[in-house]
């Protein structure tokens, strides 16, 4: 199995797409030039993506989801490596309810 895929139903979740082999979460500033500590690569979602992935993989509800997104649906889209049909697996998790499905 190979996650290719990360989406959501919110329209500000920008879907993460994954290349065979190495992938790497990479960000680019917006303004290089500006020296301000506070301006960095803080708060564009590297480590929410991670956890995201987590939560749909079964880790226990994150309850700022609960509180600030209630409506989110998160998919996770695998590759079946395996599968000589080449059929892809989706993993659905809602905040309160988790499917799985082909």
């Amino acid at each position: 199995m190979r996650l290719i895929k990360v989406s959501s139903n919110l329209d500000s979740f920008k879907t993460v797409n994954f290349k065979h082999g190495f992938n790497i979460i990479m960000v680019e500033r917006t303004n290089p030039d500006n020296k301000d500590t506070k301006d960095s690569y803080n708060g564009v979602g590297k480590s929410l993506l991670i956890e995201i992935i987590h939560f749909c993989l079964g880790s226990n509800k994150i309850t700022s989801f609960s509180k600030n997104i209630p409506e989110a649906i998160f998919y996770l889209e695998f590759e079946d490596l395996n599968n000589r049909k080449h059929k892809n697996l989706t993993m659905v998790h809602k905040l309160s309810v988790k499917k799985a499905y082909q």
